[in-house]
């Protein structure tokens, strides 16, 4: 591997599936090498071949498990020993918790927290202080529609992806005229496996987007310093009619909608 300070790298969190994974082809494609970070080291080294094969990519797999705090100082501290100057960073692992917050289990939520805040905490100071140095980098956040809204059945990943919609937005001003900035994802219902683990129904929808077309629009909008992207118009409509609707009407709409989303509910 060549001396890391001769070569362009990102870091993307959770990229064994879905949107992250869909995102690190994105970035090789783009001419970066990857440090690949999630809990599937198996699937990352998978990935890792088949980015080298396509792009001749060099990549380091981080395997960790971010719902254990340990993991992202963990992962910062090799990106210190190995001196890797991270110019992306894709914060872009997670997973989603479906149900009424008196009955789900409390350790899965703790666990959401530590995934979706405290991991991209720890890894945006680790990457930040270099990105400042050099005065180039691009911050990519994931976060959802679901950003703007409260969502009754999901209060808690809801309320984890308004945390980063308002840290990556305030975040983005602080950084002006600094040659770093920071953009925040945010998609609507996309198909990958996400839906399932959160104990939600599979379904094929209209209103879906593929991981692969989030991915290309998300990297169009790091690329020209977008500080929001909203993929699809559908999203952007949900959007758009989650900023006018009082609250309390938009968390009475999405609790109708989620309460037959339960696995083993009626179609």
């Amino acid at each position: 591997m060549t001396s890391g300070a001769q070569r362009r790298w990102a870091l993307v969190t959770g990229a064994s599936s879905g949107i992250g994974m869909a995102l690190a082809r994105e970035l090789a494609g783009r001419g970066y090498d990857l440090v690949l970070l999630g809990r599937n080291a198996e699937g990352l080294a998978q990935l890792a071949r088949e980015l080298a094969g396509a792009h001749g990519t060099a990549a380091r797999v981080l395997a960790g498990d971010l719902a254990d705090p340990a993991a992202a100082h963990e992962a910062r501290a090799a990106l210190e020993r190995e001196a890797i100057p991270i110019s992306v960073l894709v914060n872009n692992a997670g997973f989603g918790v479906h149900g009424r917050f008196a009955e789900t289990d409390l350790a899965q939520e703790l666990a959401l927290v530590n995934v979706q805040i405290h991991a991209l905490l720890v890894l945006t100071k680790a990457c930040l202080s270099g990105m400042l140095r050099r005065r180039e980098g691009r911050i990519l956040n994931v976060a959802s529609v679901y950003s703007y809204a409260p969502v009754p059945l999901q209060s808690v990943y809801a309320a984890c992806k308004a945390f980063l919609l308002s840290f990556s937005e305030s975040l983005a001003a602080e950084l002006e005229g600094t040659g770093v900035s920071v953009t925040v994802l945010c998609p609507g219902i996309t198909a990958t496996a996400f839906r399932t683990r959160a104990g939600m129904r599979e379904k094929a929808s209209r209103l879906s987007m593929d991981a692969r077309t989030v991915a290309a629009i998300a990297c169009r909008g790091l690329f020209r310093d977008q500080a929001v992207v909203v993929p699809g118009g559908i999203n952007r409509l949900y959007v758009l009619a989650a900023k006018v609707v009082p609250r309390r009407l938009a968390a009475l709409l999405t609790r109708r909608l989620n309460r037959h989303r339960g696995l083993g509910a009626p179609s």
